[in-house]
């Protein structure tokens, strides 16, 4: 499927506790696992793993033939369907995951960006609302970060400003979010405040090509050419033929 950098967050961020195993609280008897539910769910987990979608896809549904109540059989489902970007078939069983366990946080992540590219972007919202709720999801800014993509798609920049600031008061490093930021912040207008959030970004983003690109000419257009010089030459030498390497020697001409 299409990539979107933003999106890819979301995979990176899943504690997978369900996904594995852990959580499940049958998931070590094995007179349950050896020919039950489970060992099902397990096969179609090792089958995805080795590429074989169509093994995986059948182990789940004779898992869920024989149990259809482990919220983690319907996640893999849901999370395949996502993986393959088919919306529709992710959104049942995703739901569903959350139905059997409301604390399932990351399946409600999964749901939210199913939703959010089958354009509804309120329900999406509405979804990482209620995932706020789990006061105890280890990467919190994650979701506020996801909601503030998906409320700068609707045109809510102040909202998703705010979940971006949110997002990087909880986890200080969190460079993408400040990228974010500075591309927020300079969409507006707001030049010193877009510099100060692409400073913060740089030290987790300096192999990044288009992060370079956009601080390099933020900064010449803050009138800090020499700055901005370094940033956009770096752009040339790691992306050599790219459109941000096309960009940057552009301006790098202008500034002469």
């Amino acid at each position: 499927m299409p990539w979107n950098p933003n999106r890819e967050v979301l995979v990176v961020m899943v504690a997978v506790s369900f996904l594995f195993g852990a959580g499940c609280g049958t998931a070590g008897k094995t007179n349950k696992a050896e020919d039950g539910p489970l060992r099902h769910y397990q096969l179609a987990r090792m089958h995805y793993e080795q590429g074989s979608i169509p093994r995986a896809l059948a182990e789940l549904k004779t898992s869920l033939a024989m149990d259809d109540s482990l919220p983690q059989t319907h996640f893999y489902l849901g999370f395949i369907h996502w993986r393959a970007g088919e919306w529709e078939q992710a959104e049942a069983p995703l739901r569903r995951a959350v139905e059997l366990n409301p604390y399932f946080t990351d399946a409600r992540m999964y749901l939210a960006d199913c939703l959010d590219n089958e354009g509804q972007p309120d329900e999406a919202v509405a979804v990482l609302t209620k995932a706020l709720e789990d006061k105890t999801y280890p990467h919190v800014e994650k979701i506020f970060f996801n909601r503030a993509m998906i409320y700068d798609r609707m045109g809510r920049l102040s909202e998703s400003l705010a979940d971006l600031r949110r997002a990087v008061e909880i986890r200080p490093r969190y460079y993408l979010a400040h990228s974010e930021m500075a591309r927020l912040f300079d969409q507006l207008g707001r030049q010193d405040d877009a510099l100060r959030a692409f400073a913060s970004a740089e030290p987790g983003l300096r192999e990044d090509p288009g992060f370079l690109y956009r601080y390099g000419a933020a900064l010449f257009r803050a009138g800090r050419a020499a700055e901005a010089s370094s940033r956009l030459r770096k752009v040339t030498e790691i992306a050599p033929g790219s459109k941000n390497a096309e960009d940057a020697s552009k301006l790098l001409g202008v500034m002469g």
